[in-house]
């Protein structure tokens, strides 16, 4: 999942950069489908308290 953050923080070929709260945002989306729920909590925290 850390893995996912940090692609949707940088630049690609195919589309520009995401903004932290947007990234977390998609994430969010897909916990508990893609992505295990206390993790993505987690994630949340750290990247709030950053």
């Amino acid at each position: 999942m850390l893995d996912t953050y940090y692609s949707l923080l940088e630049d690609r070929p195919y589309r520009s950069k995401l903004p932290k709260t947007k990234a977390i945002e998609l994430i969010d989306n897909y916990s508990d489908v893609f992505f295990n729920p206390k993790l993505v909590k987690v994630l949340k925290e750290v990247v709030e308290n950053d």
